[in-house]
């Protein structure tokens, strides 16, 4: 199962970075190589030659991707001869694809940055922010986020300016999948959302099925298989109409792994038997084999021993007959598998032996390949040389005459400084020799000092190595501790089972946070449904903060759910004291404490209660803003001084948009002058956008802060919570 696991977070952090080539028969690509050479031996037109290689390209892409990166370059060397910028940058990026997909990613860096030079040139935008796409992926794939986030949000800016609504939910998909490989869901989330609704406005079902299973793949990402499933099933009604009968096989074997990790043996089954039906009349006979040994291992799990060594031998004369390697290892392990759950340890040991000289054998291949693919990157570059020397010709042969043109002046100057020279030299060997004993006493001191250096040095080293050590030890901790926290959080689609317009931006400093946010629904003693939001900044950030944040969930929880206590201002009381006591703040004279806002929500009753510590209460009805100020008292604290918070009410009777927030956003430096973004700023930037939809309106919040502190350092941990209610 946990190979299974790993099997699927792989997959899935290469479905949202390329929507790959339609499959080929081999009949098409022989079909195609036919003509080209037909094309070839008429002298067609440059351009028709071309572009038969550049569809040879996408029919090899991926089935014969050496062959494939050949074609490209084929069609590049026409390009470059007939000056077709347009095709030298697609091809460019072409040849970018095929060094991405096999982990060669400074080729691919090197290649995208080429396409993206030459469209920036001609000044074609659309292709250009593509290309930056291109690159943000690349700096992705090398976890290297702040570089990505930054390309990203250049290729945003031009897609918003051509008004391309399509290049800016790949744009969203692409943020979403940073998001999501720094297991920050909430924000991953939302930037999905803003790509399906994209989608869902410009109506194009083939992205809109895109879209859902993105979504199944964060799902799958954070280990959340029920909603995965949801997804994955909702993508595949979109490719039925689509008619898109591979995808649709994709999403039904997708759909068995997640039940064969869920261990529902009926619905997997049921699953890889509909997609074998696709694959088998199209003719995917690698999917057919790997279907093959998971209905192997299903039926090995149920002791069906019969029908698990059908499905391991089918598979493996499939695998054998069609080199499919990996596969056959697959098949191998499998009657490992049955034949020891048989307890026949002659024929168990047989198949291990083949596979461990299988597993030997594709080691050795693999070591073939990256050598061939070595051969194959030089001869590209090279055929690039002879393209950039062609290119060159005429303006060497022009130098050439102008230097035979200045060579007789060279000449008559060289004479000249050559005299100088000597007269110098002369001056020189009399100072050289006089000096030369000083010298050598200097040098015998500097030997001497240089060893006391490098012995300096190798000490420093060894501390450096020790000081690293401990920082990447420390580094890990806190990650696993950022995740840990996370996982405590409430997720955003629960709060928007009740609150279905809302969105929580959260922007922690470090690993970990002290700013985090806290939700209940409960019922009053009428019977009244309570609906409970809060957002909480605690005392610093990183590891205390994160600390107070676990400390002050555990006491909401503990106040709502156990001793039912509704009302904001009794709630902050109730935490004020817990904190207070649990510190021993009285003793230690600890200072350590939060920043809240607190909200209860009564949707029947229209009405929505407040109370802060600190923090306000923002929000717009009727496109007027209101600022309700939490009390000046902070939750914990040695100060001996009554802690009174004064609840407020608003009537919500009425369209109202409300926000809740710390004080990280409006305290971040940036903009040209290095000041603060200021609170009045954070406001009015809301009401500018407080129309949009919520989940746009957390894109925006996190372009405005990515906008003004550019590159500087983030201040504190960040928190926005917005509802439409």
């Amino acid at each position: 199962m946990k190979n299974l696991k790993q099997k699927l977070k792989f997959r899935i952090t290469i479905l949202l970075i390329f929507i790959n080539f339609t499959a080929f028969s081999q009949s098409n690509i022989d079909s195609l190589t036919t003509l080209l050479n037909i094309s070839i031996s008429k002298k067609s037109a440059d351009t028709t030659i071309a572009s038969l290689y550049v569809k040879l390209y996408k029919a090899t892409f991926n089935t014969q991707p050496m062959d494939a990166v050949q074609h490209a370059a084929n069609a590049l060397q026409i390009y470059t001869q007939i000056n077709d910028s347009n095709g030298i940058a697609l091809t460019q990026r072409y040849i970018g694809d095929n060094y991405y997909q096999r982990g060669v990613y400074n080729f691919a860096m090197d290649s995208y940055n080429k396409s993206y030079e030459i469209f920036f040139k001609i000044n074609n935008k659309e292709q250009t922010a593509y290309s930056q796409i291109k690159i943000g992926q690349t700096y992705m794939s090398q976890k290297l986020d702040s570089f990505s986030l930054e390309t990203f949000n250049k290729a945003l800016k031009i897609f918003i300016e051509i008004k391309s609504q399509k290049g800016i939910s790949f744009v969203y998909d692409n943020i979403a999948k940073v998001k999501m490989l720094d297991y920050n869901f909430p924000e991953c989330y939302q930037y999905l959302d803003s790509s399906l609704n994209i989608r869902k406005k410009l109506g194009d079902k083939k992205l809109i099925a895109l879209s859902y299973e993105n979504f199944g793949n964060a799902c799958i990402y954070e280990e959340d298989y029920e909603k995965a499933g949801e997804y994955l099933k909702k993508a595949l009604e979109n490719y039925m109409l689509e008619k898109n009968q591979i995808k649709i096989a994709d999403t039904y074997f997708g759909l068995g792994e997640i039940y064969f990790f869920e261990e529902k043996a009926d619905s997997a089954i049921e699953n890889y038997n509909k997609a074998l039906l696709i694959f088998t009349k199209k003719r995917h006979l690698d999917n057919i084999a790997e279907i093959q040994i998971r209905l192997g291992e299903i039926a090995l799990s149920n002791k069906e021993y019969k029908e698990a060594m059908k499905f391991a031998v089918e598979a493996k004369n499939t695998s054998i007959l069609n080199d499919f390697k990996e596969i056959r290892l697959d098949a191998y392990k499998l009657l490992v598998d049955i034949f020891e759950a048989k307890n026949n340890i002659k024929q168990a040991l047989n198949y291990l032996h083949s596979y461990e000289l299988l597993r030997d054998t594709i080691i050795a291949d693999l070591q073939n390949r990256q050598s061939a693919e070595l051969q194959v990157n030089l001869a590209t570059q090279k055929k690039e040389q002879e393209i950039q020397i062609l290119q060159k010709n005429e303006q060497i042969q022009k130098a050439i005459i102008e230097k035979k043109a200045a060579e007789q002046k060279l000449f008559i100057i060289g004479l000249l400084t050559l005299a100088i020279i000597l007269v110098v030299f002369i001056i020189l060997g009399f100072y050289l020799i006089k000096t030369n004993k000083r010298v050598k006493k200097a040098n015998k001191l500097l030997v001497e000092k240089n060893e006391e250096i490098n012995q300096q040095k190798e000490e420093i080293q060894i501390q450096k190595n020790n000081i690293e050590e401990k920082n990447q030890k420390i580094t890990s901790s806190l990650t696993y501790a950022g995740r840990m926290q996370r996982a405590m959080l409430p997720k955003i689609t629960e709060i928007r089972k009740k609150l279905p317009e809302s969105f929580v931006m959260l922007s922690p400093k470090e690993a970990v946070s002290g700013d985090f946010f806290w939700h209940a629904v409960t019922k009053d003693n009428l019977g009244n449904e309570k609906i409970i939001i809060t957002a909480v900044d605690c005392t610093g950030h990183g590891v205390p903060g994160a600390f107070m944040s676990m400390l002050a969930d555990a006491y909401l929880n503990q106040i709502v759910y156990q001793e039912k206590i509704f009302s904001p201002d009794e709630i902050l009381h109730k935490l004020h004291d817990g904190i207070y006591h649990a510190l021993q703040q009285d003793k230690s004279l600890n200072t350590d404490g939060m920043d809240i806002s607190l909200c209860v929500i009564d949707i029947k009753n229209k009405i929505m209660e407040y109370a802060g510590a600190k923090n306000p209460l923002f929000y717009i009805q009727n496109n007027e803003q209101f600022l309700i100020k939490g009390d000046t008292i902070s939750i914990g604290g040695f100060v001996k001084k009554e802690r009174v918070y004064v609840k407020q009410t608003v009537d919500i009777s009425k369209t109202t948009h409300f926000y809740i927030y710390s004080d990280g956003f409006q305290d971040q430096f940036g903009g040209n002058d290095n000041k603060k973004y200021m609170a009045k700023r954070f406001r009015d930037f809301l009401f500018e956008i407080h129309n949009l939809p919520m989940n746009e309106q957390a894109v925006m919040l996190a372009t405005e802060l990515d906008d003004w502190k550019d590159k500087k350092e983030q201040m504190d941990d960040i928190i926005v919570i917005g509802v439409k209610l």
